[in-house]
């Protein structure tokens, strides 16, 4: 599904949206596109990223410690 707003990102990923404004906030996120009404659209790759990001989360990892991670990968 690609262009999807916040809350279907929300869903699909079980992130709560001020979650996913606090990861873009911190760069863990990249900065989502936006529509011409300046409301976020995501793709599949901030699909996987968040889920990625979830899941480390899930397993203790500290935020510094997927940022790092993340600029392995």
């Amino acid at each position: 599904m690609a262009n999807m707003p916040i809350g279907a990102l929300a869903k699909a990923t079980g992130v709560k949206v001020p979650t996913i404004r606090f990861y873009e906030g911190i760069g863990l996120l990249p900065t989502p596109l936006r529509t011409e009404s300046d409301r976020r659209v995501y793709d599949e790759t901030a699909v996987s990223r968040l889920a990625f990001i979830k899941h480390a989360r899930q397993l203790g990892f500290s935020v510094e410690a997927i940022r790092d991670l993340l600029d392995l990968a």
